[in-house]
């Protein structure tokens, strides 16, 4: 009997790895394996949806010809049988059915009625159907899913009461503070608020995979030795003699005189002094420790050696020795504090968040993965929850598990361990990555874990590699492999042994020829242009020779961060408007355009008048007029509108400012898309409640992607851009920073060789920390790590063209020194010689490498469109998109007339809920459980005859009470919620006539005033009720019951 395999592919970018895992899916689907019992997991949605997308392409290829099926069956015999390097899907012999056209109908029916069971996902997909499968089993009454910004709003409201009552925890919070300070030096352009999130996130994370506070600023864990460094019994009396002996030596005076400055600052050093202002000679006494204590130590310097030795070694050894001690006891308290403010935030989190069920993607990662740091963890119910899903599933595939974080892999491990200690060869794993493209490390995914599986399951787990692209031509490869090849001079130079090590890199070859371009370029200066503006400049060029839009080229521009896209976007936009951009990226909604960010900064006033940056926009805005700044106070207009928000709703204000501004300007398509977008989460965040602060933290946060399409030049990160392949690539901002600078280490992580955390410091002194045996390593290990994810994103970036790639790079500066940032490692693998010189307009560059030529894009000028092909298309006229208006907005009487006290308010609220509580009155007392004011006002109105009369049961009558509405009107879209409409019928159930009465608390007895005020309003109610029920307006009465009157008021 035949036994399945089980495989990894260590799949290099556009090697046909989705192809390999859809083939090998639809393969066993035709070895009669239930679709339900095959389950296939991977990082992203978008890979997901491209894997399920494949699955059902190619099965409907080989249901749609004889052609197709013949190719579909050769595809999966291979699959099953193995061809080349790659092992089967089942070992020994196998009868396969005959694969027609009729077959693979029937198996697409198959799959399409399935879908449903089907099993596609991410893995925190799946991760949340299992919670919701096994709720009760895993302790839980329920649970909401949060993420996004209703996320950052939980996490934010923690930090407000966090940061509100931090009395008890002063020295706590002075440590966050300078560590936070530290981690987010030169990054002061952004928002504190946004930068504090991230912090917090950051250190939040870290504190869930490792809570144990003997693990945060604890010698003990981080020296597995004697602590190392000891303090100075007098240090000033220890300078001194180290001054003496220096100054009795007779060397160099500029080198005396700064080892005497070092020695004197080391002397009166005291602890918690800033160390920002560490002497030169006091670095290099630190750099030199262990020549020091070695007995001997030899100082280059002006081209002359000097040799240090005896008593002013020992001197400078306990000097330094003091300096270091003290320096690393501040850091550790300080580290401590962190942990301390961490694990109050958590401890409210647990109390706010996941204690009211809502739990984030990562919170069901943790509590799967068996980890109590969420609260919720019971190992009995885990266990229970393993055996039962052990039998759900035969055929594991998991794809992209190089970004698979460690947390996942404790959810699955038992599961996968049981696949593959099976013996008996009715189940399998299949496993696809590539070690190379591990770019999700910030967001915990470890592709060490590819190689711990494989040795984890060695002898069960055969191993594949795919190193031939589909995607790219030669010339995009020879770039490719020239950079990134581990043996090469340049590689070897710049990086250390270490992270080459980790480099599983082999050449790269094309299977199958075609034209293409690799291009680098170096810019030269321009006397107009400048930073970021000449670079974009030069995209701009490019793209105006390629003309990937006219000759149906896909493009990516691809860029490092979301910043960077949104202002390159803006910039093409600016600069080249017949050219369509689309950023793949998300962006804030609120301030993506000037009239949201004018609507924003209107609640930011109202939520905080002290806010001038926001006053001041609102009157420099359109908004002015609406608002009323021209002609009241910033107080009066405030006071107004803030009466407004209590009288009626944070949906219904948002609607008048609209109203208010489409009366007085001419807005885009896309800021009255926007508009409404706004409108719609008001209404939502109505219902759900809240505070205005709330609601301006909610249009804060309010992030959406923009999705690109085809067609389009699109624009987005490398991260982005994994997975994806387009003709063109253009790669303009090679980042010029070293990706291994200390200046980015905020947190030293000791790790096993699990991978588990050992032990957390904040980074001290760079000098310092080098000093330090063990420190050391930490930063060596830290900046291998550093290097490994910068050649991991490198790769993705280059390997996303499949025949054209343009890289810019800027000029080189004055200093020869080579760094460990990618515009130096282009220039030391493509050599110092120069191909030629480029230009566009009135830009100038050097190109340092070329394969191929623009010549490639000869072959696809046939495919451009003359005006003369195109057929002239008579579009339908399109109508403006209905905008929701609320009826109740129409009562039209002056703001300061519709004020009341917020007492008068709440009553007047409960009036109307206490006479929509009335079915039918049959006399008596009314009874109302609530205010007894409100009973009374009842009460005194039923006791009118023409009142009660209004609540007399009928049998030719149906009754509606706070029934909403929503119709279209003469193109507007009316929005309202009729307090009690009566219809009344024939005696074949049709309505023949309706009443509407409508409830009015207003605090006045002018009948004549409320009819004029409200009339509008019982309009629109009137028409609605005419198209609802298909009645003439003649036949639908309208009534107002002034409760303060006591009055019926008949409308005309």
């Amino acid at each position: 009997m035949p036994k399945f395999e089980s495989l990894m592919i260590r799949a290099s970018a556009g090697s046909g790895k989705t192809w390999q895992l859809a083939n090998r899916y639809l393969a066993l689907v035709v070895l009669g394996v239930r679709p339900e019992k095959i389950i296939a997991l991977t990082f992203t949605r978008k890979a997901a949806g491209e894997f399920a997308d494949r699955i059902l392409t190619m099965l409907a290829d080989g249901a749609a010809s004889s052609a197709g099926a013949a190719d579909l069956s050769a595809q999966i015999q291979s699959a099953v049988k193995g061809h080349g390097e790659m092992k089967g899907l089942v070992s020994g012999e196998v009868d396969l059915p005959v694969m027609s056209q009729e077959f693979f109908q029937l198996k697409l029916g198959e799959m399409t009625k399935a879908l449903d069971k089907l099993t596609l996902s991410t893995l925190d997909s799946y991760f949340v159907k299992i919670v919701r499968y096994f709720t009760f089993e895993l302790g839980l009454a329920g649970f909401d899913l949060v993420q996004g910004s209703e996320l950052d709003q939980e996490k934010l409201s923690v930090l407000t009461e966090m940061f509100s009552s931090q009395g008890k925890m002063a020295k706590s919070y002075h440590s966050f503070l300078e560590a936070f300070k530290l981690a987010t030096m030169g990054n002061e352009e952004a928002r504190l608020i946004d930068t504090l999130k991230d912090f917090i996130n950051a250190y939040h994370y870290r504190w869930l995979s490792s809570p144990d506070a003997s693990k945060w600023g604890n010698p003990e864990a981080l020296w597995d030795h004697e602590h190392p460094w000891k303090k100075c019994a007098d240090p000033l009396v220890k300078m001194e003699q180290a001054v003496t002996l220096l100054e009795g030596l007779g060397w160099h005076r500029s080198l005396v005189k700064s080892l005497i400055a070092a020695v004197e600052w080391l002397g009166s050093y005291e602890k918690g002094m800033p160390v920002s202002d560490l002497p030169s000679g006091a670095g290099r006494i630190l750099e030199n420790l262990s020549d020091i204590r070695s007995g001997e130590w030899v100082i280059p310097y002006s081209r002359k050696e000097y040799v240090a030795k005896g008593e002013l070694l020992g001197l400078l050894d306990q000097l330094a020795s003091n300096f270091v001690c003290c320096e690393l006891e501040l850091k550790m308290e300080r580290t401590r504090g962190v942990f301390e403010v961490i694990n109050t935030y958590e401890k409210l989190y647990q109390k706010k968040v996941r204690g009211q069920g809502k739990l984030s993607f990562s919170d069901i990662g943790l509590l799967l993965a068996g980890q109590d740091t969420t609260g919720l963890w019971d190992e009995v119910a885990r266990e229970l929850v393993d055996y039962r899903l052990d039998g759900r599933y035969d055929h594991w595939m998991l794809d992209e598990f190089q970004d698979t974080s460690r947390v996942q892999w404790a959810v699955i491990q038992n599961l996968i361990d049981e696949i593959m200690y099976s013996e008996e060869g009715t189940r399998s794993l299949f496993v696809v990555g590539d070690t190379k493209q591990g770019i999700y490390g910030w967001r915990g995914g470890d592709s060490e874990l590819f190689n711990e599986v494989a040795e984890r399951y060695s002898g069960r787990l055969t191993q594949s590699p795919m190193d031939k692209s589909w995607r790219s031509t030669p010339e995009v490869l020879d770039l490719l492999n020239l950079v990134c090849d581990p043996s090469s001079e340049a590689m070897r130079e710049l990086f250390s042994e270490d992270s080459l090590a980790r480099w599983d890199y082999e050449e790269h070859t094309a299977a199958k020829s075609g034209k293409g371009h690799a291009w680098v370029c170096e810019v030269q200066e321009s006397d107009e242009l400048e930073g970021k503006e000449l670079q974009y400049a030069w995209v701009g060029e490019i793209l105006a020779k390629v003309a990937p839009v006219k000759r149906k080229l896909s493009c990516a521009v691809i860029v490092r961060n979301n910043s960077h896209a949104k202002a390159l976007g803006d910039y093409l936009r600016a600069n080249c408007p017949d050219l369509p951009v689309a950023m793949d990226s998300e962006i804030t909604v609120a301030e993506d355009n000037p009239v949201s960010y004018a609507i924003c900064d209107a609640f930011r006033f109202l939520a905080h008048p002290g806010d001038s940056l926001a006053s001041n926009h609102l009157k420099m805005s359109p908004l002015s007029s609406v608002m009323g700044f021209g002609e009241n106070s910033d107080q009066s207009v405030w006071f107004q509108w803030n009466r407004k928000l209590n009288v009626s709703d944070i949906s219904e204000v948002l609607h008048s400012l609209i109203l208010g501004l489409r009366e007085r300007v001419s807005l885009s398509n896309y800021s009255v898309g926007r508009l409404h977008e706004l409108e719609r989460s008001a209404a939502q965040f109505v219902k759900r409640g809240g505070s205005l602060e709330d609601w301006v933290s909610e249009m804060e946060q309010w992030r959406q992607k923009e999705v690109t399409r085809e067609g389009v030049v699109q624009i987005m990160t490398v991260h982005k851009s994994k997975g994806l392949g387009f003709d063109v690539v253009i790669l303009p901002s090679l980042e010029t920073s070293s990706f291994d600078s200390l200046g980015k280490l905020d947190l030293l992580e000791k790790k096993d060789p699990d991978g588990n955390v050992e032990h957390h410091l904040l980074f001290p002194q760079k000098q310092l920390a080098l000093a330090d045996e063990e420190l050391q390593a930490e930063v060596d290990r830290w900046q291998s790590d550093q290097a490994y994810e910068a050649f991991c994103v490198h790769y993705v970036a280059l390997s996303r063209a499949k025949s054209g790639i343009y890289c810019l790079l800027p000029k080189r500066g004055k200093s020869s020194s080579l760094s460990r940032r990618n515009s130096d490692w282009l220039r030391l693998a493509l050599g110092d010689d120069a191909v030629r010189d480029e230009h566009f307009s009135d830009l100038s560059g050097t190109v340092l490498y070329e394969s191929g030529s623009w010549n490639w894009l000869d072959d696809k000028e046939s495919i451009l469109v003359s005006p003369q092909q195109v057929e002239e298309v008579r579009l339908l006229e399109a109508s403006q998109k209905a905008v929701p208006i609320l009826a109740s907005s129409h009562a039209g009487a002056n703001i300061q007339q519709q004020l009341m006290s917020r007492g008068g308010l709440r009553v007047g609220l409960e009036v109307h809920q206490a006479l929509e509580s009335i079915e039918w009155h049959r006399g008596g007392a009314f009874k109302w459980a609530g205010n007894r004011r409100v009973q009374q006002i009842v009460q005194a109105c039923l006791d009118v005859e023409k009142v009660s009369k209004l609540f007399t049961a009928n049998s030719n009558m149906k009754l509606y009470r706070e029934v909403a509405v929503e119709v279209l009107i003469d193109g507007d879209w009316v929005s309202g919620v009729i307090d009690r409409l009566h219809v009344s019928i024939d005696n074949g159930g049709h309505p023949i006539s309706a009443q509407i009465i409508d409830f009015k608390t207003d605090a006045s007895d002018d009948v004549g005033l409320l009819a004029e005020k409200y009339k509008i309003q019982l309009d629109l109610y009137q028409q609605a009720v005419a198209q609802i029920f298909d009645l003439p307006l003649a036949s639908i009465s309208k009534i107002i019951l002034s409760t303060h009157a006591k009055k019926v008021i008949q409308l005309s």
